[in-house]
């Protein structure tokens, strides 16, 4: 037979329902498994995900938890994904925190201690990532020794461009 969930027209959310909605859109789940999950259609949790009440619970949610998150600029933190991984190739990885830039969305600056590329992450993103601290004072020994390397580099690269 077909899994998919019947239209119920004008069923009532229960609390149940509506805190497991948002516990997996939390988690960074699709509607479509949201909606699978809860045995409703997807247009059902759409459209739950839309209202004020439910906006708000997720706002609070997500508010709380950046209060328990707070970084030190210049701290090395080991940034790996949370379960379910997105699959993001070049994680676990070390990064310094550079600091907060305010915009259309508050982002939270990382640097990479191996490449020197950013990262950003938004409030919301960052509930799907782990930021693990790593010791104390490694930070500017770290970046000091990576200006080091970079210089090196620059220089092997401009004597191999001469002899070309």
């Amino acid at each position: 037979m077909n899994s998919k969930p019947k239209r119920q027209k004008g069923k009532l959310w229960t609390l149940d329902e509506h805190e497991t909605a948002l516990k997996m859109d939390l988690e960074g789940y699709s509607q479509y498994e949201i909606a699978k999950r809860i045995g409703r259609t997807h247009a059902s949790v759409q459209s739950r995900m839309r209202t004020l009440d439910y906006m708000m619970d997720k706002e609070a949610i997500i508010h709380k938890a950046l209060m328990n998150t707070s970084f030190e600029v210049g701290a090395t933190y080991l940034i790996s994904e949370k379960d379910p991984p997105i699959c993001i190739k070049f994680l676990p990885s070390l990064f310094v925190y550079e600091g907060k830039i305010q915009g259309y969305r508050t982002k939270h600056i990382f640097r990479s201690l191996n490449c020197g590329y950013p990262i950003t992450f938004t409030d919301t993103q960052l509930h799907g990532y782990k930021f693990q601290r790593e010791g104390d004072g490694n930070a500017e020994r770290l970046r000091e020794n990576e200006r080091c390397y970079q210089e090196e580099d620059v220089k092997e690269r401009s004597f191999s461009c001469e002899g070309r």
